[in-house]
């Protein structure tokens, strides 16, 4: 029997020269997109739509709820699961969530569906793939999703027409065409009844299969925002041979996925989100695929096509004003009139409104995001924080731009500044419950915590089904103490998202402060189990070990976060508590020494290991370490 190969991981770096040094070589790719590369667009993910449908149902009560699930013919036990306090949400669960919600209404919910997707317009991320599909031979998208934002950014920012195949009865026709870009909307386009039943997500229509085949003989997958929660392009994956696959990912993969790359000789990549990866793959291949300002090429083309219009308008009202005989022709009745009327003044109030400069004023602004991004990503907040300043000054009434310089400020600790911000974004758009949590968060770090707790409750109020304002309001209250109420909200983000590693990790610190240390490890466990390569994750594990007196698990687990970060002197610390416990004071006394190398600011430091020298009989270099941590005090 075989040996279980593990899935090869590759860092982002890695990966963007692989692709790029495969494509000047002959290779072509193709991209698959799940609804992770939606939600920057404002698309919410089933995930999210779950979260909202769950939150209706339980408002609605038990009684409702049997009435959907009687008209569907489901049985207790195939929906009650999904209403347990402490149930996970699962991906088989949206289409029992789905069903019961909108029970004997399918046309309601489409209506939802379209609603959702509705006066979206594609993120930052759909440029750079627009132009790839456009201008490179890498000109097939294979999709989950149902939303027309791929084809919407290639008639914004390209000439070129995509072929979209919306059903599998066009299915043969994505390859036909090698001069356009084609995407293949393998669950249907949203105007032909997208597939979104469980029993559609069975297997893959049999119309996809041999084109699927054919065209990923051809190509090598990159595969973003995809979770692979359905049986349709997951079982096709578990069944061809691939030349490779790349698949892209913010949380831990799947078992299945990783099989899946392991076996066909591929790459898992974490990446930051579907934007963020497309602008680094834009920036490899920005020569090939003709990159240049977006919001130009778009101010410059909206300008051409109303010259076209104001031309166009211009002869025909000639044609009407400057008649050889007025008896000729028959005269424009009063509602075309009127028209013209409409016309001519619109025109010219856009002629008013034109700036002196007209491609440069929101390209400038763009280009100026663009960067402050750039270097926030980076770690670089003061020039982030000069950017957006230069921003705001351009756009000085933008709530979001406000709100970025914050977080800025706010990782600088410039907490004064950033509430400042804060309270400018909330002026100008005091409906946001991400300007208040943001705010809250400033407001904490100040100590200032009835008024962080006050914005906690204002953000709750405006979004009652988010999860990060409900862990933000259980910090709030565990630092004031309120161990019980902290205990509840935590409880509910996780509720409202069971798949988030900090919920679990920050529960498990007010469990810990509540001396209910195994319910704490089961958390931190969890937490761990969901995000491996945190090192925050087997430190706070290892803290609730040493509580308990299982010093050589706890141990092992400080050790572990060491090893994922040895740049943190917390870790030293903590593990050295640890180690002069167990009575092992010459290594306690190499981690805090450890931890002033990395830090030489902090008196505890200082003090933690004076105690140790003293453990030691090193009384005259106890003696400096207590004289240096009164002086730090």
């Amino acid at each position: 029997m075989s040996e279980k190969r593990e899935a090869k991981r590759m860092q982002e770096e890695r990966f963007l020269d692989h692709i790029y040094e495969g494509y000047d070589a002959g290779q072509r790719y193709c991209f698959v997109l799940g609804a992770g590369a939606s939600r920057a667009s404002g698309i919410r993910t089933g995930e999210e739509m779950m979260r909202e449908w769950l939150g209706y149902l339980r408002d609605k009560g038990s009684g409702y709820v049997e009435d959907c699930a009687q008209e569907l013919g489901l049985e207790k036990k195939d929906y009650a699961p999904v209403f347990e306090k402490d149930h996970v949400l699962k991906n088989d669960d949206y289409f029992t969530l789905f069903d019961l919600r909108f029970a004997g209404k399918p046309n309601v919910a489409y209506a939802y569906l379209e609603r959702e997707m509705e006066e979206k317009y594609p993120s930052y991320g759909y440029y750079p793939l627009a132009m790839l599909l456009s201008n490179t031979q890498n000109r097939l998208v294979i999709t989950t999703n149902f939303d027309s934002l791929i084809e919407d950014a290639l008639y914004t920012y390209t000439f070129r027409h995509p072929l979209v195949v919306g059903h599998e009865s066009l299915a043969s026709y994505i390859a036909n065409d090698a001069r356009h870009p084609v995407i293949a909307k393998i669950h249907r386009d949203l105007l032909f009844q997208p597939l979104n039943r469980k029993e559609d997500m069975a297997e893959l229509k049999a119309e996809w299969e041999k084109p699927l085949r054919s065209a990923l003989s051809r190509y090598i997958p990159i595969v973003v925002g995809y979770a692979g929660g359905d049986r349709t392009f997951m079982s096709l994956l578990e069944e061809i041979e691939l030349n490779g696959i790349y698949w892209c990912h913010l949380g831990e993969p799947s078992d299945q996925i990783k099989e899946i790359v392991s076996r066909q000789n591929g790459y898992l990549v974490r990446i930051l989100g579907f934007d963020e990866v497309m602008f680094q793959i834009g920036e490899r291949f920005s020569k090939e695929a003709g990159f240049g300002d977006p919001c130009q090429y778009v101010q410059e083309q909206a300008e051409k096509r109303c010259d076209l219009y104001r031309k166009s308008f211009e002869e025909i009202r000639n044609k009407y004003e400057v008649r050889k005989d007025p008896q000729d022709e028959k005269p424009l009745s009063e509602d075309a009139k009127s028209d013209v009327l409409r016309f001519v003044d619109a025109m010219e109030r856009y002629d008013r409104q034109r700036p002196g400069r007209p491609a440069e004023g929101p390209a400038l602004v763009e280009k100026l995001l663009s960067q402050a991004r750039k270097e926030a990503m980076n770690g670089a907040q003061e020039k982030a924080v000069a950017l957006y300043t230069e921003v705001i000054s351009l756009v000085p009434d933008n709530a979001e731009y406000y709100q970025r310089r914050s977080v800025a400020l706010y990782k600088l600790k410039r907490y004064e500044e950033a509430l400042q911000d804060d309270d400018r974004s909330i002026e100008l758009e005091p409906d946001n419950g991400e300007y208040y949590n943001s705010r809250s968060a400033t407001l904490y770090e100040m100590k200032r915590y009835e008024e962080a707790l006050q914005d906690d409750n204002k953000s709750i109020e405006l979004e009652a089904h988010n999860p990060e304002y409900y862990l933000s309001r259980g910090i709030t209250l565990h630092a004031m103490k309120r161990y019980e109420e902290a205990l509840r909200d935590k409880t509910e983000a996780i509720v409202l998202d069971g798949s988030n590693p900090q919920y679990y990790e920050s529960r498990g610190i007010t469990l810990h402060e509540m001396k209910r240390y195994e319910e704490a490890l089961e958390d931190q466990e969890k937490a761990i189990l969901l995000e491996p390569d945190n090192p925050e994750y087997p430190k706070a594990l290892g803290v609730t070990l040493h509580e308990l007196g299982r010093y050589e698990e706890a141990l092992q687990s400080k050790t572990r976060a060491i090893k994922l970060n040895d740049a943190n002197p917390e870790y030293y610390i903590s593990r050295a508590a640890t180690l002069f416990t167990m009575k092992q004071y010459q290594k306690a006394l190499q981690d805090e020494t450890k931890a002033i190398e990395l830090d030489p600011s902090k008196a505890k430091y200082y003090e933690n290991r004076a105690v140790t020298l003293h453990k030691l009989g090193r009384e005259t270099e106890a003696l400096a370490d207590e004289k240096k941590a009164a002086q730090l005090s």
